[in-house]
């Protein structure tokens, strides 16, 4: 079985899978301060709903 195109060398290879991996890690570090900035709000805003609720509705019944 011969193949047309020619053999990537295998460090070549290990390089551009490093570069992309790199790129990739890079780029979900820089998002993930906003993903916990978000998702702490939500909790927050969430646990003052839920006690805001509960003050209003149980002291009215």
């Amino acid at each position: 079985m011969t193949y047309s195109h020619k053999w990537i060398p295998y460090d070549k290879l290990v390089n551009n899978a490093v570069k992309i991996g790199r790129t990739i890690l890079t780029a979900w570090i820089k998002q993930v301060p906003d993903l916990l900035f978000s998702y702490l709000h939500l909790t927050l805003s969430g646990v003052f709903l839920l006690l805001f609720l509960r003050s209003h509705y149980l002291s009215a019944g």
